[in-house]
């Protein structure tokens, strides 16, 4: 190599190497910044790359972990995901109110995954479009529209009901997941779409009905594999194509439903010359309006439909399965509430709204069950605007914030023997000695679950039903492992013997 050769290599290497110092130095500079940004918030002991990754699972183990965290570092802790990305966990009511009375967005990098299939809709939006679609969502709750649901939630129960009865064996074993998740799903396409798929059918694998359970699966696995959080490798994958084909399939008998339901409103077809009952969501949505007149656009009524079916579908399915298993283990508390349902049902195969508030027993066991197992353990907020807390300390603007619910509802200070499975927690003289923001199975604050009443109310419909002609005998060989995702699942299932009564 010539003299003239090895100037130009050394300059190269000069310039290379103060390009590469220049690099590291940006990238130490801004771990330095995001490690300031979290000063004061104290948490478990990181890796210098992993962060908490190389101990944090998002499992049973993950769970228990977090809750043992909650108990170590009081108020706020801070969490890392990888050398830079830190999170702070908040689970006591003092440092959740500040967060969830706030008007702060969702974390997008929590939910982004739910957006191919629900768009902007009311779970993920933020501002001035959160807030005018609460606003006029708000009348598809009102409560007589849920009261008009509830030969819907009876039917469907019924049906669950019928098929338990031609299973073999005066003790059959069932994994209680999978058939309320058809049971939920085929209620709720008759209230938001007003058809019925017939789905708990087991002769009957409607596309729609595939394509729902096929997505909910698929954002779990995404959610598990870290590589297929890239946007273009997943896309490219195996499972990004299943999820696609899934979106499309779902959005094409949406899109199909809420554009019959419009011709048939420009005809004049009304729901009484259609012999129902009820009102479906889709038609509030389309008569949804502002003070101005302005109703929704085809796509925003499209990304709400979405975002109910989502919502409503998978964690009311985990709730019911959870409690009755929880009613399964507990027989003392089965019992109990099957001699309140037979003495608010009678004879009777159908519940009633006025048969609501007799349920109180049964209301007990379902709040005590959400707490040991909220259906969504997690929820998470970018602090847009920062957050400050009670004790004085400020959560800078930008940072991630996840709401531990399951820690909260695990906090010894406030639940006594707090893995307890017990109704009495929830009876009418406690219940007011808790502080605000202990108990939130349904989040709270601003961006509450807006269907938490349809929700509830139809597992206890469910519920009462079931238990008024099955005896359900808990699985020991089976026990449950807790799987956090979305929802709260269990890994090994939820397994019971069913004895007809």
């Amino acid at each position: 190599m010539d003299s003239t050769s090895r100037y130009i290599w050394a300059v190269v290497g000069v310039v290379g190497g103060a390009v590469v110092l220049k690099i590291v130095s940006k990238v130490l500079s801004a771990l330095r910044n995001r490690a300031k940004t979290v000063e004061g918030f104290p948490g478990p002991k990181t890796h210098w790359l992993l962060g908490n990754l190389d101990t944090l699972t998002n499992d049973e183990h993950g769970l228990t972990l977090m809750t043992s965290w909650s108990r170590l570092y009081r108020g706020v802790y801070a969490l890392w995901f990888g050398p830079a990305m830190p999170v702070l966990v908040a689970y006591h009511p003092d440092t959740t109110q500040a967060i969830l009375s706030s008007n702060e967005p969702k974390d997008e990098g929590f939910y982004c995954f739910l957006r191919p299939w629900i768009g902007d809709g009311l779970l993920v939006s933020k501002g001035e479009k959160w807030a005018r679609t609460r606003r006029l969502l708000t009348k598809a709750f009102h409560f007589q529209v849920l009261q008009s649901y509830m030969e819907v939630f009876s039917q469907s129960t019924n049906v669950l009901l019928n098929k338990w009865r031609q299973l073999d064996g005066d003790h059959a074993a069932v994994e209680l997941y999978k058939d309320t998740s058809l049971l939920t799903l085929e209620s709720l396409t008759k209230c938001i779409f007003g058809v019925n798929i017939n789905c708990q059918d087991t002769d009957v694998s409607h596309p729609y009905a595939t394509a729902v359970l096929d997505m909910l699966v698929l954002m779990n696995q995404r959610l598990l594999f870290v590589p297929h959080h890239n946007d273009l490798i997943y896309y490219f994958s195996l499972s990004g194509y299943r999820f696609r084909r899934a979106c499309r399939v779902a959005h094409d008998f949406s899109r199909k439903v809420v554009r019959e339901r419009q011709l048939a409103k420009q005809s004049g077809v009304t729901d009484d010359q259609r012999k129902t009952k009820y009102l479906s969501m889709i038609d509030i949505l389309l008569e949804a309006r502002d003070e101005d007149g302005t109703g929704l656009s085809n796509d925003e009524i499209f990304d709400e439909v979405d975002t109910f079916m989502f919502e409503g579908h998978d964690t009311t399915a985990c709730g019911l399965s959870w409690l009755l298993h929880n009613l399964a283990t507990h027989p003392e508390c089965q019992e109990k509430c099957r001699r309140e349902a037979i003495d608010v049902l009678g004879s009777r195969s159908t519940l009633e709204w006025e048969d609501l508030p007799k349920l109180q027993y049964i209301s007990q066991c379902l709040k005590e069950s959400l707490r040991l197992h909220p259906p969504v353990p997690f929820v998470a907020r970018r602090a847009a605007n920062g957050v400050s807390f009670a004790d004085g300390r400020r959560a800078p603007n930008g940072v991630g914030i996840v709401v531990d619910i399951n820690s909260t509802h695990r906090n010894p200070d406030l639940w006594p023997d707090p893995e307890v499975f017990d109704p009495e927690r929830f009876a009418p003289d406690k219940v007011e000695k808790r502080p605000p923001f202990s108990y939130i199975p349904f989040s709270a604050g601003y961006r509450n679950c807006i269907g938490q009443q349809f929700a509830q109310n139809q597992m206890k419909t469910a519920v009462a039903l079931i238990l008024k002609n099955f005896e359900l005998t808990h699985d020991a060989s089976r026990p449950p492992v807790r799987d956090p995702k979305f929802v709260l699942r269990s890994k090994t299932g939820l397994w019971v013997h069913l004895k007809q009564l």
